[in-house]
């Protein structure tokens, strides 16, 4: 191994062996009188088949739905001459200030099949609603259009990265933008493709918030809803939540074998080559306001129809959509019990998080896909495969870690524990993030710094970080959204955290104690899109 690459390598390590340990606690280690054991005839009943393949077909779907809109909204976005593409590529990454839970809440009042807003002309017409979200396919719905904004976030530096000259050898032999796009760039874009598609994939998979909020509405059940629910029951399910537990992650080992198999072959996707050049497809006449109706349809189903749902919801009264409430909504977030404390710790654990986890991902991504060390396939598998783990099982696997090791002891009903809990499940997706646009550095720009005298780290910091500026940025965005948006890793541990409050939780639980704080809930939604979104267009202005 290089010099170079064992401080890359040590990192990696360390961080695969300390994410470990809460799955291996919550696998081997007993909890006083209430052992935490495996339970085979729980994973081979039919109940659990049922869940599992509901849970993975609705997740397959929504993936499907999702891949190619994303792709060629991104492409139009980043290499053609679109019309306002400036102001569709800030709403993609701003799609993010919308959280899960709170989307979800949004596409209630929409597509609820009673009476959703825009369900009432099908309804009216044909007698059966447009999307039913009571249903699997409106929950895959639901996940398929929440994805865009953090798919976007990995698929757009790599589309901006890609090798100009292709593209323009392809348009000087006569081919189209359509056929330059179908025989240049969706070649290039192969492995960022597969990355999308097993991303979209497990963000449905294990996603908690969207899930929630929208599947008790429906006559089904998925795994992350199932897993909690084991653990509000009386007395807590911790062998049957950690049965199911494994049993995702056996699912998650599988589509990784998979996508690894497929996709790592990085030196095929190398493109820069020591400077971009913006290529620009020219859209003329039909093809140009078709694609403005493209993008324009992609930013309404993934962030502006929630966002008016929401807005709408938030001036309304309760149990009435089209009666005015003015301001009461609002106010009524005043009376929700420890808000003030709770947004406050929201933003200090988001805050940390991400000034933790961003070098960790930075560093982790060179390693994986920059360095030469062998097994590097094993190890990209490693360090993604967090982000397979769900959420609501690695909580659980972090609450049981604290409890039963001495010295871990005292961090029980402390904030500490969100803290380790969130890191590790934030840091895979950023590592996708600025791997998909390190991938596409050639090797020769770190090779010509060496020759010229630079050391490992003047090589990093003078080379390898401001050709991946933009990506770093983009996952300092994710980690600081998802970490202050997160509901799934933290909501085991707030149980053994009575006097802790996370804003998002706080919310899921006051819309599970009152049926009349759907209202409120969504006038809290609006402030902290604001929120957010301010947050987005600061990075926004640093990024340009």
């Amino acid at each position: 191994m290089a010099r170079h690459e064992l401080l890359p390598f040590v990192v990696l390590v360390l961080f695969f062996a300390a994410f470990a340990v809460p799955l291996l606690v919550l696998v081997l280690v007993p909890v006083g009188a209430l052992p935490v054991r495996l339970d085979p005839a729980l994973l081979w009943s039919a109940g659990t088949r049922s869940v599992l393949l509901t849970t993975l077909a609705i997740a397959g779907a929504a993936s499907l739905m999702a891949t190619p809109v994303l792709l060629v909204f991104g492409w139009l976005v980043a290499r053609t001459d679109l019309p306002g593409r400036t102001v569709f590529d800030a709403i993609g990454i701003i799609g993010l200030t919308l959280p899960d839970l709170l989307r979800a809440v949004g596409w209630i009042l929409l597509l609820n099949p009673v009476n959703g807003i825009l369900n009432l002309p099908f309804l009216h017409l044909f007698h059966a609603p447009l999307v039913n979200l009571d249903s699997r396919f409106g929950l895959a719905f639901a996940y398929a259009w929440g994805t865009l904004p953090l798919d976007y976030l990995v698929v757009r530096a790599a589309i901006r990265n890609l090798d100009p000259s292709l593209e323009e050898a392809s348009r000087v032999a006569g081919h189209s933008p359509l056929g330059t796009f179908v025989h240049v760039t969706l070649p290039s874009l192969l492995q960022t493709l597969l990355i999308i598609f097993v991303l979209g994939f497990l963000i449905a998979f294990t996603d908690f918030d969207t899930a929630a909020v929208i599947a008790p509405l429906g006559h089904y059940e998925v795994l992350a809803t199932d897993i909690y629910l084991q653990f509000l029951s009386t007395p807590p399910g911790y062998s049957a939540a950690a049965t199911l537990g494994l049993l995702f992650l056996a699912a998650s080992l599988a589509l990784f074998g998979v996508y690894l198999a497929l996709t790592r072959r990085a030196s095929r996707f190398q493109s820069v080559r020591g400077g971009v050049r913006a290529v620009v497809h020219h859209l003329s006449g039909a093809r140009r306001w078709a694609a403005v109706g493209f993008c324009s349809a992609v930013v309404l189903l993934s962030f502006g129809l929630p966002l008016l749902g929401v807005v709408w919801l938030s001036l309304t009264v309760p149990g009435r959509p089209f009666d005015l409430a003015g301001v009461a909504n609002y106010v009524g977030i005043f009376r929700i019990p420890f808000v003030g404390a709770a947004w406050v710790t929201s933003v200090v654990l988001a805050v940390v998080v991400a000034t933790v986890c961003i070098p960790i991902a930075v560093v982790l991504a060179y390693a994986i896909f920059k360095s030469r060390v062998a097994g590097s396939r094993l190890l990209e598998y490693l360090v993604i495969l967090p982000r397979g783990t769900p959420s609501v099982v690695y909580g659980l696997g972090v609450f049981l870690m604290v409890i039963v090791t001495p010295g871990l002891r005292a961090l029980y009903g402390t904030i500490a524990p969100l803290f380790f809990a969130v890191i590790f499940i934030s840091v895979p997706v950023s590592v996708l993030i600025v791997g998909t646009s390190m991938v596409q550095i050639g090797d020769e720009l770190e090779e010509a710094a060496r020759v010229g005298g630079s050391g490992w780290v003047g090589t990093f910091v003078r080379v390898i970080l401001p050709l991946n500026l933009r990506a770093v940025l983009n996952a300092v965005q994710y980690a600081f959204l998802s970490t202050f948006s997160n509901v799934g890793s933290v909501v085991i541990l707030l149980l053994a955290a009575p006097s802790t409050y996370l804003l998002m939780p706080l919310l899921l639980d006051e819309l599970g104690t009152d049926a009349g704080a759907l209202n409120v809930v969504a006038a809290a939604a609006v402030l902290i899109t604001g929120f957010l979104g301010l947050l987005v267009v600061s990075f926004r202005v640093l990024e340009s």
